[in-house]
């Protein structure tokens, strides 16, 4: 499944679109996992970022009870908000840390750098690395209807330092 996060308050247009997502049922009950295998960034912006197969696999967010409902005569998915860090290890439902020598910035994605690397283009020719910690905030409300159309709003908070 591909999955994409829009900020609807920004002007700047950037998607995130990852892939994968699985759902198990745990004691009758619908659970959701995702686990990412591959991630895209898309903008309207004058740069190119690229985020390493490693960083988007070590994104794991919490599972999650999901809540699947009827209303006004479409099937609902609710999905509670969980944050999951990233790049820093740590209490994820606590503040993230603003200090840029935390002992607890880790190298989730393996490359020997602190954090998770994002490699930036800019202009088609100055190149960058963006080494970043942070805790996202998973959350999704979908909405099945009867066309088969799975429109929704996805929630992913970011608290980035």
């Amino acid at each position: 499944m591909r999955t994409f996060f829009i900020d609807p308050e920004s002007s700047e247009r950037n998607i995130i679109i990852l892939y994968n997502y699985r759902q198990t049922v745990e004691d009758g009950e619908l659970v959701e996992f995702d686990r990412f295998c591959h991630a895209e960034h898309k903008a309207n912006q004058p740069f190119v970022s690229t985020f390493d197969d490693a960083a988007t696999q070590a994104i794991e967010p919490r599972t999650a009870v999901v809540d699947v409902f009827q209303e006004d005569g479409n099937w609902k998915i609710w999905r509670p908000a969980t944050p999951t860090l990233i790049g820093i290890d740590g209490d994820p439902d606590l503040p993230l840390s603003v200090d840029p020598h935390d002992p607890l910035i880790n190298d989730d994605d393996g490359d020997g750098k602190p954090g998770v690397t994002v490699g930036l283009t800019l202009y088609g020719f100055l190149e960058a690395e963006l080494y970043i910690a942070r805790s996202e905030i998973f959350r999704n409300d979908l909405t099945l209807y009867s066309n088969g159309n799975l429109p929704a709003s996805l929630g992913l908070g970011l608290l980035a330092h």
